[in-house]
């Protein structure tokens, strides 16, 4: 960083102040002296009238006394050789006046008898009346006038060499006042570019030398201060930051790795020092160890974590990482441990039994002898499995595993991790599913109870290209875990409306009704409605044909806004199911609330109400609560004609199920249209 350099405003400063006070000074001075010249002269005027006096007294003496008239020329002559004598008059003591001189020979007229000695000044002229002696005796007096120097005569008179005086004055000001403000300036330079210095270092270790004895050299001393208090508190600040760093990644009790240092340290390992194929990960976990602090207080417990970590270092040598990421919980990490997964197997048995000899041994802590028991999670894992997080996540399962069974050690089980690779799977498969409309709709026909069709329900299904024709349970819980629910529960609803379309144009399906399916998270969102008004209109059908099915437990959140949207969904004159019902959220209790056309009773119920006394009775409420509310009610999973015979009794009149017909695609269920056509 470049410092501008400001020394010349400082200077200019200086000499600025300096030449305005010695100007001023100057001139305050020249103003006094010429006062006091001026003051001078008028003494020197005063004192010059008593010598005037003295020299032309005894011609004066001679004119009156003995009127000598020729003595008067003398007497002129006299006064003539006083320049600055303008006119004179002399009187009498009776007051007569005896003589007049005037140095421009103007005539005058005398101004009356003189009666006391004295001086006046007016204007440019000094006025003085002298009394004049001889031989002791005063015979009269003499009145001049006199030219008096003023201040501006003076001025006049030494006008170059004041101005001449001045610019030397000024000349020699300058050069003082820059030779001197270098003596300010340099010591702040001087501390500027140590400043610099500094700053260019990055670092508070140099101190600058104090030279000056006076303010510059306090000033200096304060910097110094200033910077050890600076190299104080960042060498504080630096250590408070270390001892943070240490607390965030490690243990502050034992010195081990806490859990976020092990995970980027091991999956550095991962990244870039990956040998052999094979991985172990231990999992510790020391029983019941909050009853062991609270019998033994923490005090106890924070000093056996130290001495069984110091034991786990001591013991473990050759594993990689050894790290405490929670109150009584361990994690041992052995990287690159054989291209042989028998072999790594071999090691983690080696290494239990090893953990098994530390915890067997008692642990002395304030002459006390204390045993502590441990639960282990095992994880050989191979070289492919890349992230630190899941390897640590598979452990933890094992471990959990361990603690749920009470066992001392238990191992990673290959069969969840198989599971969640095949819901990972089909989720990717899903994904190229939407995109090239890999699904199906089958369809599931409806029956009264005098066994005519009056509609179907519309159920997905999914051609995958390697595992053929999927079930709905396959897929349906990853669809709904995640966004894909939207882009189906769409294309369900798009092509289940194109459907219904055609069988308006056939005069025996014309008034049957299609049942939707539709999950809470698609019925949630804020276009629903626009979605299905815009395929109701796309295909032309009347909206009473059209049969949204909801689970109940949709109203277990926001219920008011809910009920809302199914309002204008019966403004639209579409239908409302609900599917499941008896199996949700409350449902009794906001039945009143809903405005809904259908109840389907679960299938679950329907199953057991032929034995179990309790689904019967739910059974038969739920046709009784739709009675009472004036909504259809019908039955899924009717199965047997037992079933069918059961709930005719009870007053249900629509029915779903494998006894009258199971999913069908389209084909088929065309051929079933041209039966009953044909009757």
């Amino acid at each position: 960083m470049k410092t501008k350099n400001y020394s010349a405003s400082i200077e200019k400063r200086f000499t600025k102040v300096i030449l305005s006070v010695t100007s001023l000074v100057f001139f305050i001075s020249y103003l006094i002296f010429v006062v006091i010249y001026v003051k001078h002269e008028d003494i020197r005027t005063q004192k010059l009238t008593e010598t005037i006096s003295v020299v032309i007294s005894q011609d004066l003496a001679k004119l009156i006394f003995l009127n000598n008239i020729a003595v008067a020329a003398d007497i002129t002559t006299k006064l003539q050789s006083f320049k600055i004598l303008k006119s004179a008059v002399v009187y009498k003591n009776d007051g007569s006046a005896i003589y007049e001189y005037s140095k421009d020979d103007k005539s005058f007229t005398p101004e009356g008898r003189c009666k006391n000695k004295g001086y006046k000044i007016v204007g440019e002229t000094l006025i003085s009346t002298t009394n004049i002696h001889y031989s002791g005796s005063r015979f009269g007096c003499i009145r001049m006038k006199l030219q008096h120097v003023t201040i501006f005569d003076i001025f006049k008179k030494y006008i170059l060499q004041v101005v001449l005086f001045y610019l030397f004055i000024v000349l020699l000001s300058f050069i003082f006042a820059s030779l001197y403000a270098k003596k300010f300036t340099n010591p702040i330079l001087k501390l500027i570019k140590f400043l610099e210095e500094v700053e260019l270092s990055n670092s508070l270790d140099s101190r600058i030398e104090i030279t000056e004895d006076n303010e510059f050299g306090k000033l200096y001393e304060e910097t110094n201060i200033m910077l050890e208090s600076l190299q104080k508190s960042l060498q504080e600040k630096e250590k408070a930051d270390k001892e943070v760093a240490y607390l965030r990644e490690y243990d502050s009790l034992t010195g081990l790795p806490n859990k976020e240092l092990f995970i980027k340290s091991l999956q550095k390992q991962i990244d870039f020092k990956t040998t052999k194929e094979w991985h172990i990960m231990l999992c510790v976990d020391i029983d019941k160890f909050k009853v062991f602090n609270d019998i033994y207080g923490h005090e106890v417990g924070d000093t056996v974590l130290q001495i069984f970590a110091g034991e786990l270092k001591k013991e473990f040598k050759e594993v990689t990482l050894i790290a405490k990421i929670g109150i009584d919980e361990f994690l041992i990490c052995y990287r690159n441990v054989s291209d042989d997964k028998e072999h790594a197997i071999q090691k983690v048995e080696d290494m239990l039994n090893r953990l098994n000899g530390i915890v067997s041994n008692s642990f002395c802590v304030h002459s006390e002898e204390l045993h502590i028991a441990v639960h282990v999670g095992a994880n050989v894992y191979a070289k492919t499995l890349l992230s630190a997080s899941e390897i640590l996540q598979q452990t933890d399962g094992a471990l959990q595993n361990a603690k749920k069974e009470e066992k001392e050690f238990s191992f990673y089980s290959q069969e969840i991790e198989k599971k969640a690779q095949e819901n990972l799977n089909i989720y990717n498969d899903l994904l190229v599913a939407v995109k090239e409309n890999q699904f199906e709709l089958y369809y599931q026909l409806q029956n009264r109870d005098d066994g005519s069709y009056f509609g179907a329900e519309a159920l997905i299904r999914w051609n995958h290209p390697k595992l053929g024709l999927l079930a709905p349970f396959k897929f349906i819980p990853i669809v709904e875990s995640s966004n894909l629910i939207i882009d189906v529960g769409t294309w369900v609803l798009e092509n289940g409306c194109k459907q219904l379309s055609l069988w308006q144009n056939n005069p025996k399906t014309k008034e049957w009704v299609l049942a939707v399916n539709v999950s809470t998270k698609q019925f949630a969102q804020d276009d629903f409605l626009d979605i299905v008004q815009r395929c109701v209109k796309k295909y032309n059908i009347p909206h009473n044909k059209l049969k949204i099915e909801i689970l109940e437990t949709l109203f277990s959140d926001n219920f008011e806004v809910m009920v809302q949207k199914i309002q204008k969904l019966r403004e639209l004159n579409i239908q409302i199911s609900i599917d499941d019902f008896g199996t949700g959220y409350s449902s009794l209790q906001y039945l009143k609330y809903l405005p809904v056309n259908q109840i389907k009773i679960d299938q679950s119920f329907v199953f057991g109400m032929l034995e179990n006394e309790a689904d019967k009775i739910i059974v038969r409420n739920i046709i009784n609560l739709s009675k009472a509310f004036k909504f259809d009610v019908i039955a899924e999973g009717v199965e047997t004609k037992e079933h069918f015979e059961k709930l005719k009794e009870y007053g249900c009149h629509y029915f779903q199920g494998y006894y009258f017909a199971r999913p069908e695609p389209i084909g088929k269920i065309e051929k079933v249209i041209a039966t009953i056509a044909k009757k």
